[in-house]
């Protein structure tokens, strides 16, 4: 993670957006230091973060644009893994490539990252459903969750390797370190693996497979989760940077204090999701008073082990998620809300 700053901002991907070109440039604006390319839910149902990306999926159906169904016959499953571990393998990544009609930001943001106001870039963002996500959205002909199934758990684990390399090495052709990040807002207190017959650990490993095999291409990995604790399984997989909803969970932070310490020690980011993509009764809460909250929350953080030093220097900022689905005029407000709370942090705490 050489050449990354302290209280970069680092885009979390949606925008409300339209128009490829112009979300690219909203992005690049709003998060110079590590922008990502902007997914647009809004243009077509296949924008959608749950269903980009599954056009090369082998075995997807679209029953409509917005509902996929999987349908591998059992018999066929083995075959078909052994098929994708062997592309994998021979880093033969194609059919896990985009379409354009479902990743039009991809496109536009490697011809617009390109440009001279993409200078600024300290790295570059990628991101991708993650295995548990996906596995709970995709359900079969007899509309079971594929999480159900461990085989083909494991056909959605390979393919989206394939996927994650093919993107951080189309996003390294812009000539920065790529950052690449998971994204699972499934996971939370909600979220019980014991229901499709899986504990912690299997979900441990299908994450840390994906995000090992793209460290040992010297990929940048990060975790997203927007949903509330538990998170000490999180800050024990392999992820170098962890982006949660430090807004709507803050009090919850505390519990993790320990596991928390435990990862910034290792050299983890953690990006504070401290800006909210919802106005409540018509407004923002000011920059300084987010910055007073989490201020607060620091020192009782480090009144309970976790070091000063660790917390300021590996502190990365960004939205919470959903922008996406939000009016434009909020998405702005966001922006301005954030690029104000990190100066106040410069001026303050660097």
């Amino acid at each position: 993670m050489d050449g990354l700053t302290p209280a970069s901002r680092i885009a979390v991907g949606s925008l409300p957006l339209l128009d490829p070109a112009g979300a690219v440039r909203t992005q690049l604006l709003a998060f110079p230091e590590i922008p990502a390319w902007p997914q647009l839910p809004q243009k077509t149902s296949k924008e959608k973060m749950g269903l980009q990306g599954l056009c090369g999926f082998p075995g997807i159906h679209w029953v409509t644009q917005g509902q996929p169904i999987w349908n591998v016959p059992p018999a066929k499953r083995r075959e078909l893994a052994e098929e994708l571990i062997q592309d994998l393998k021979d880093d033969r990544l194609e059919r896990a490539a985009f379409k354009p009609e479902e990743a039009s930001g991809f496109y536009s943001f490697m011809n617009e990252a390109s440009k001279p106001f993409g200078n600024k870039m300290l790295a570059v963002k990628g991101q991708v459903a993650g295995p548990l996500t996906l596995g709970t959205l995709l359900k079969d002909e007899s509309d079971r969750p594929l999480l159900s199934s461990r085989a083909g758990m494991e056909i959605l684990k390979t393919y989206l390797m394939m996927h994650a390399r093919w993107q951080a090495r189309e996003l390294a052709k812009l000539g920065r370190p790529v950052v690449m990040f998971l994204d699972e807002p499934i996971l939370g207190v909600s979220f019980k693996p014991e229901n499709f017959g899986l504990d912690w650990l299997q979900v441990k490993k299908w994450i840390s497979e994906i995000l090992l095999d793209l460290q040992e291409r010297d990929i940048v990995t990060g975790l997203h989760c927007c949903g509330p604790q538990p998170w000490h399984w999180i800050f024990d997989t392999p992820a170098e940077m962890v982006h949660l909803d430090s807004f709507q969970f803050m009090d919850q932070i505390p519990g993790n204090a320990d596991k928390l310490k435990t990862f910034l020690r290792r050299g983890g980011i953690l990006v504070w999701g401290m800006v909210p993509t919802q106005m409540t009764r018509g407004m923002f809460p000011e920059p300084a008073e987010l910055l007073n909250r989490l201020l607060d929350l620091m020192d009782t953080l480090v009144q309970m082990g976790v070091k000063k030093d660790d917390l300021v220097n590996r502190s990365f900022f960004s939205t919470s998620c959903g922008l996406g689905n939000s009016p434009l005029a909020t998405t702005e407000a966001a922006f301005r809300c954030l690029g104000e709370l990190v100066s106040l942090w410069k001026a303050t705490v660097l």
